[in-house]
């Protein structure tokens, strides 16, 4: 009680405090009038958790002062799961998110609603978490299910945020969700000869965007949004949305006829994007570059039958695996992976499956093999 005395002064505006008739104490936000208007209602704050009370409150002055309606439904209204999931797919918290996390979300939080809509939010148990995951993962399988698992978490975390349920109850927290273990899987170089060879034959720009990923270590998404005005002099600097850090990546002498090609078929405007599609422009949906790519890999296949389960994903794995055969350290291959793995022994295991200062010392560890014959993407042109 003393803390909550002494920190009073230094509340956000619209903070009120009180002492209930049994002596304990309450700690709420009261809406203005011009909060009102917007939909804003009372929401109770947590006198035991001081810090995260003031940052609520500065949160939802915040949103009263740039006029953002309130997220919450009425108060009579029925808070069920799908009533929840419309409500975060409508918030800032996803719009905050990169558009393929967002994609990915859309899906999995369809289908968690599809079964599971009806189930109140307020009067979900931790048991019930545990149920739908058991049962997710018995019809669905266990990447599934642990996917579905993550999203219902940051559902429940969201309900708390906007008073559907106390801001520290998430039922959906700690279920012994089942590890899966890392992939390790890396393309050979008999199986990017065949690539190489199937783009040459039918899309050149994928064969762009596979030597951009197999000897530049990225991935597809910042791939895609890779822009002409960001390679230059035979480098190029990605901002990589996931973490937001910069990379600096040299093209790889095998790679470059590819990234020339490319640069061909996207114009000469810095604007334009360096991986395009068949009609000429950028793949703005991930989803055809994704029908793309398995159009090129069961090509590909034909030749080669290992290919098959091979995804664009194993790509960067891939180079992170003979970078370190070349003789690229830990630290070498986190700059170019622009991740951790020289301080995440998951990550090692991850991007370096058998055995775990610079992008250009690791681009240039990445040597093929002798008898190798690279694909040129003008031969037969």
């Amino acid at each position: 009680m003393t803390s909550l005395a002494k920190r009073a002064a230094t509340f956000p505006a619209n903070v009120r405090q009180a002492t209930r008739r049994d002596g304990s104490r309450r700690l709420w936000w009261e809406p203005s009038r011009a909060a009102r208007a917007l939909g804003y209602r009372a929401q109770d704050l947590d006198p035991d958790r001081l810090t995260w009370s003031e940052r609520e409150a500065a949160r939802l002055n915040d949103l009263v002062q740039r006029k953002i309606p309130a997220e919450t439904t009425p108060t009579n209204a029925r808070r069920d799961l799908t009533a929840l999931a419309t409500t975060y797919l409508g918030s800032l918290w996803f719009a905050d998110l990169a558009e393929a996390t967002q994609a990915d979300y859309r899906r999995t939080i369809a289908a968690i609603t599809a079964e599971t809509g009806s189930i109140d939010v307020a009067a979900c148990t931790h048991q019930d978490c545990a149920r739908l995951y058991r049962e997710w993962r018995d019809r669905r399988g266990d990447a599934q299910a642990r996917s579905m698992a993550r999203k219902l978490s940051v559902l429940f975390t969201y309900a708390g945020q906007i008073n559907w349920r106390a801001g520290n109850d998430n039922p959906a927290s700690k279920l012994r969700v089942k590890a899966l273990p890392p992939r390790n899987r890396v393309a050979t170089w008999p199986e990017l000869s065949a690539l190489l060879e199937a783009c040459r034959r039918h899309a050149p720009q994928v064969g762009a965007a596979i030597c951009l990923s197999f000897f530049g270590g990225q991935r597809q998404t910042d791939i895609l949004a890779a822009k002409v005005a960001d390679i230059n002099d035979g480098v190029w600097t990605v901002t990589q949305q996931k973490r937001g850090k910069t990379a600096i990546v040299p093209i790889h002498p095998a790679a470059q006829p590819w990234i020339d090609m490319a640069l061909v078929l996207a114009g000469r405007g810095g604007s334009h994007h360096v991986i395009t599609s068949a009609i000429g422009r950028g793949y703005t949906d991930a989803r055809r570059f994704r029908d793309d790519w398995q159009f090129i890999r069961s090509v590909a296949a034909e030749d080669v039958p290992t290919i098959e389960d091979l995804q664009f994903r194993d790509l960067r794995r891939s180079a992170s695996h003979y970078a370190r055969h070349g003789g690229a350290s830990s630290r070498d291959r986190g700059d170019l992976l622009a991740n951790t793995i020289d301080t995440n022994p998951l990550l090692d295991v991850t991007y370096a499956p058998v055995s775990a200062e610079g992008a250009r010392r690791a681009v240039a560890a990445i040597q093929p093999p002798a008898d190798w014959q690279t694909v040129n993407p003008s031969e037969g042109a």
